[in-house]
């Protein structure tokens, strides 16, 4: 029987779960109020940070204080099983340790219980990842175009549904969207404490917020929403706030479509309607829901019929059809002329329509034919006209895509310069910035210019064209450059191009000159309102990515000064850590700068040596919990004060463990004290357990103090101290390293 006994001690000490056995403890009324830790295996230990010694004996609330308060109820789950008897299974978050854990727990008599559990936590950040990119992919499908364009409040309503299972404490979350007075939320929703919020911008103004609550806190000791999920949240304003300005354009555009007096619309290549406007039911007498989703073929006269399945297929094949007429029947039975400009969308097997309702251009045209002649030169103006309203709406559209798409402004401006130059048919047009810090203004980016070069021209504010377009607000038009003498730096730019006509438009952003748009042309240029209304328009486009732009790189520069106001106060932790342990600054830069070297040269990832660094850095950080009567004793320590000094490596682990930034550095801090062979501490574990970040301080560590002089002894010779890492070479230190190190010390040294 005790052999059995041995066998299954011997089993549970070697299991890779953790174990531990408990004794419940209940008040007087039998109530589970507590528990007693009575047997833990080693992979508690290495699980848990915590050493057998620390809870052998000992109640779970002198270990874990605060787990009474805790959100799960531990003391009562575990008091059900000891005395029901049976076996449960579960998931659940440690808060006391910071864990995620899968854990079974059975009785094993009416006091007695055991808990068998592992560490999940990997697994459910991956979980959370994943809920993340689900959420992407599901907000992200939200944005498909229909012929409607965005459906904004379903966009709102679904994005409030979406968003708090996406948290890190989902059953807690509920989220709601203000906007036009209106608000999308979920079930339940109500306003507390425990929030998170992000604004709503559309054109440079707010125009509502999100914002996320927890119901009831999650946790009283920590901060309930991550940084990510405010990052999340940020980026799904400016989505929506996209969304919304796309909105706003759409329903312009959907204006102009509704009061047209031409039939405007979609039809598929089959002949079916798939949309038109108002204007059907004044030029044909059929409603729009008479019209839609019946076959325009069926109201074609039969001596027409033909050409028009001829029509239909060109469009099939990809080719517009302008200017195509036939006869249309009307509800009263009559038939009309129409004029139809088609334009075909092949991907999505439709194609866009003009119909314009020509019968009494038709009729005149039987009684005189000049009248016809010009009344189809006024149609192709219209198309023109129309064309030409398309291809300004495309422009936008293209712009648009370059402004969210790229945060680089030469991708940006290159698109703007491109659209303003072949839709405004000028020569060349360039953008021009301002320098804050100087108050002047430079070429920024530039198209069509084939001699001078514009990056050699600069000029100061109010000064040249550029600079009163800067200073005055207002556009500049010059019909003949050759006229004007004054403007000293321009002048041989406009010369070497031969440039007759100029145009200049201010950059305005939130207020703001951002700069000037010029174009240039070698005839006179004088388009109109509709013209320069456009350019304009143009303009606000290049102000709007140049703002956002610069909102980008500021946040940007904000993020690197606070990762350096980081590091500075670590280094500073550094400095008086060696202060107070009697060791030298240069101390703690040597074996920083060495074990970085060993670091890389053992290929220990670029993205993790800041966090070496770091560990490196604060690798004595645990002594600010050891007395100084311990920590500078001049002689020799007992056995108590070499406990006291042995607890240093756990000091750390709780000191920087709670600090999510220094984290990922508490390889060194925690681990430099262990030994190769497991005979270190504060773990004792042993080879590849350790991990290699502190396996090389180790060594680097070891040199460094034993070639430095100490107030109880003088430095060692390089020879004595190199010939000590080779004895404890696979016994204190790790081999790999100590042959890296040897060979790095040769060559540096």
């Amino acid at each position: 029987m005790g052999n059995q006994k041995d066998k299954y001690r011997l089993l549970v000490e070697n299991l890779p779960d953790a174990v531990a056995n408990h004794q419940i403890v209940t008040d007087s009324e039998g109530k589970p109020v507590d528990y007693i830790f009575l047997e833990v295996n080693p992979a508690f230990e290495e699980m848990t940070g915590l050493a057998r010694e620390q809870v052998i004996g000992k109640k779970v609330s002198e270990v874990f204080p605060d787990i009474a308060h805790a959100s799960f109820d531990w003391i009562g789950t575990y008091g059900r099983v000891a005395q029901g008897g049976g076996t449960i299974h579960f998931e659940q978050y440690s808060e006391p340790l910071g864990r995620h854990y899968e854990v079974t727990a059975y009785a094993e008599d009416d006091s007695c219980f055991s808990v068998i559990f592992k560490d999940i936590t990997g697994r459910k950040e991956k979980e959370v990842r994943t809920k993340e990119l689900d959420f992407l992919h599901s907000f992200s499908l939200l944005f498909r175009n229909d012929k409607e364009g965005y459906e904004l409040e379903k966009i709102l309503a679904e994005t409030a549904r979406l968003l708090p299972p996406v948290f890190q404490h989902p059953q807690l979350a509920c989220a709601c969207i203000t906007f036009a007075e209106r608000q999308y939320k979920t079930k339940g929703y109500r306003t507390t404490s425990w929030k998170i919020s992000s604004t709503l911008k559309a054109r440079g103004e707010q125009v509502g917020t999100i914002v996320v609550c927890y119901l009831e806190n999650p946790d009283q000791d920590r901060e309930p929403f991550l940084k990510e999920e405010k990052i999340m949240l940020d980026m799904v304003a400016e989505h929506l706030g996209q969304a919304i300005e796309r909105n706003w354009l759409e329903r312009e555009r959907k204006n102009t479509f509704e009061f047209s007096k031409d039939m405007i619309g979609y039809a598929g290549f089959d002949g079916k309607i798939i949309e038109v406007n108002p204007a059907c039911e004044k030029i044909l007498g059929w409603k729009q829901e008479e019209f839609i989703g019946s076959s325009f073929f069926d109201y074609i006269h039969p001596e027409d019929l033909d050409a028009t399945y001829k029509s239909t297929e060109k469009l099939a094949d990809g080719e517009s059809e302008e200017g195509f007429t036939n006869r249309y029947r009307c509800k009263d039975g009559s038939y009309r002329w129409l004029s139809w400009n088609s334009y075909p969308e092949r991907q999505l097997q439709r194609s866009f329509f003009v119909a314009r309702d020509i019968t009494e251009a038709v009729k005149a045209e039987e009684e005189l034919h000049k009248a016809h002649d010009q009344l189809e030169v006024k149609v192709e103006e219209r198309t023109a006209d129309l064309k030409r309203a398309l291809a300004q709406v495309q422009s936008l559209r293209n712009i648009d895509m370059a402004i969210t798409g790229s945060l680089d402004l030469r991708v940006t401006f290159k698109a703007i310069l491109d659209e303003v130059t072949s839709l405004l048919n000028v020569d060349a047009a360039a953008i021009m910035r301002v320098d804050p810090s100087t108050v002047t203004l430079h070429y920024e980016a530039w198209r069509g210019f084939t001699v001078a070069d514009p990056s050699d021209f600069s000029m100061s504010w109010g000064a040249e064209f550029a600079g009163r377009v800067a200073m005055d607000r207002e556009v500049v038009h010059i019909p003949d450059l050759k006229e004007t003498g004054q403007n000293v730096v321009q002048r041989p730019l406009m010369d070497q191009e031969g440039f007759q006509s100029y145009y200049a438009v201010p950059l305005i952003a939130k207020g703001h000159v951002q700069g000037v748009l010029e174009v240039f042309n070698s005839q006179p240029l004088d388009k109109g309102d509709e013209w320069l209304r456009f350019l304009e328009t143009l303009a606000g486009q290049a102000s709007v990515a140049i703002d956002s732009a610069e909102l980008f790189n500021k946040m940007e520069r904000s993020h690197v000064e606070l990762l350096q106001a980081y590091d500075a106060t670590i280094e500073g932790w550094g400095r008086a850590l060696d202060l107070k342990d009697e060791e030298t600054e240069e101390h703690s830069q040597r074996v920083t700068k060495i074990t970085l070297d060993i670091a890389r040269k053992m290929n220990i990832k670029n993205e993790e040596l800041p966090h070496v660094r770091r560990g490196a850095t604060l690798h004595d950080i645990g002594k600010m919990g050891v007395p100084d009567s311990v920590l500078l004793k001049p002689g020799k320590l007992d056995d108590d004060e070499w406990e006291i000094i042995k607890k240093h490596p756990v000091y750390a682990y709780e000191m920087l463990a709670p600090i999510d930034y220094l984290r990922p550095a508490l390889d060194i801090p925690y681990c430099h004290h262990e030994k190769f062979d497991g005979n270190g501490y504060p773990r004792g574990i042993k080879g590849k357990q350790i991990p290699l970040p502190a396996r090389i301080f180790a060594v680097v560590d070891a040199y460094d103090a034993l070639t430095s002089d100490r107030p109880y002894r003088k430095a060692w010779s390089e020879e004595d101290t190199l010939a000590l890492i080779k004895k404890e070479s696979g016994s204190h230190f790790d081999p790999e390293v100590v042959k890296v190190f040897l060979e790095y010390i040769q060559k540096e040294f």
